[in-house]
């Protein structure tokens, strides 16, 4: 299938809506960075779909319907329309019936003729969740007759995970522009132009990317004097999170990710994956990953070849460096004594 490029998000909520409506019979993957409005479409198609269609979002192992709470763990439901639980996807272990088990339940529990099913971070989502996904989308032509209902399938995820399977329909979100993030400091955030200077808007661009989620958080700790003091403690815990979400598209431990931040934090000057795989004993191979994956979240950046002839990096914010340090000291001090080890042989 070719793939789609997401520009303007209410542009792109608005004409996807209606071809929802037109055609509703298609699997779609949203496919972008960590706050790049990925999210922000589906709530977006949410409403304007509200009255053409029955909506229903994954939530942990179970698919709920939109805007009504249940338990995650529920396998005595009820199922009738004015007292909708949930449909346990970790109920049934056998494929074919858990097909039979979908088609019951979404043919009693639909009463419009379009379903819509989204599904936000697919990365994050459980076993039982992408097994559900997969029975539903290569059954879809059958699981529709048997309901005779149309069914339209939303994921959103960071990578390519069908790769051409299932006649997934990628739509690639263009990431945000410096001049994006301007405008949503002052349409969404409600600043002044007055307060957005070139220097703290470079700042806010190299320490958040084009996450829109961080975008917000940390304009008000650089541009509000009357921001927290802590602020800088939440923001960077909110960072560490979205880089261990990223790093699992690597293939790394939430441990093997921490160790090569924190351990990063402690170095002075030096800092190449070579001097933190030796320290941390984790693998070249892996600190790589875990480098390539701090620079994709903005924390680290590599430092230019025409500066030092080697692979070195270094933090975006001193500040958040700090942070980290002072969480890392801690937990990793005897690693000090083999950086001093390392930079001596």
């Amino acid at each position: 299938m070719k793939d789609f490029e997401c520009v303007d998000r209410n542009d792109f909520s608005n004409n996807l809506a209606n071809k929802i409506i037109n055609y509703p019979s298609n699997f779609y993957q949203f496919i972008g960075k960590n706050g790049s409005g990925k999210k922000y479409v589906i709530e977006n198609l949410e409403i304007l779909l509200k009255k053409k269609c029955d909506i229903y979002r994954i939530v942990s192992d179970t698919v709920v319907r939109k805007n009504q709470s249940i338990p995650t763990h529920t396998f005595n439901v009820a199922f009738s329309l004015s007292n909708f639980i949930g449909i346990s996807l970790s109920a049934i272990k056998n494929d074919s019936l858990k097909i039979n088990y979908i088609i019951s339940n979404l043919k009693a529990l639909t009463l419009k003729k379009i379903l819509l099913i989204t599904a936000l971070d697919y990365d994050l989502l459980p076993t039982e969740s992408r097994d559900f996904i997969a029975i539903l989308v290569s059954n879809k032509a059958y699981i529709e007759k048997k309901v005779k209902k149309s069914i339209t399938v939303i994921i959103t995820s960071n990578s390519d995970y069908f790769i051409g399977r299932y006649n997934a329909i990628n739509i690639q979100f263009r990431d945000y522009e410096r001049k994006d993030i301007y405008d949503f400091l002052i349409n969404e955030c409600g600043y002044l132009p007055s307060h957005i200077s070139n220097e703290k808007l470079n700042q806010i661009c190299n320490l958040c990317g084009t996450n829109f989620n961080l975008v917000k958080s940390y304009s008000s700790f650089i541009l509000d004097s009357n921001a927290p003091s802590n602020s800088i403690e939440a923001l960077v815990d909110t960072k560490l999170n979205y880089y261990i979400q990223s790093g699992r598209k690597y293939n790394l431990s939430k441990d093997e990710l921490k160790s090569i931040l924190y351990v990063s934090s402690l170095s002075v000057n030096l800092l190449t994956p070579e001097m933190i795989s030796y320290v941390t004993k984790i693998t070249e191979e892996n600190t790589e990953k875990g480098f390539e994956c701090a620079v994709y979240e903005n924390f680290l950046e590599k430092e230019s070849p025409l500066k030092l002839q080697i692979n070195n990096f270094l933090f975006i914010s001193q500040e958040e460096k700090e942070y980290l340090c002072r969480q890392a000291y801690p937990i990793y001090l005897k690693k000090v004594v083999d950086y001093y080890v390392y930079l001596s042989e």
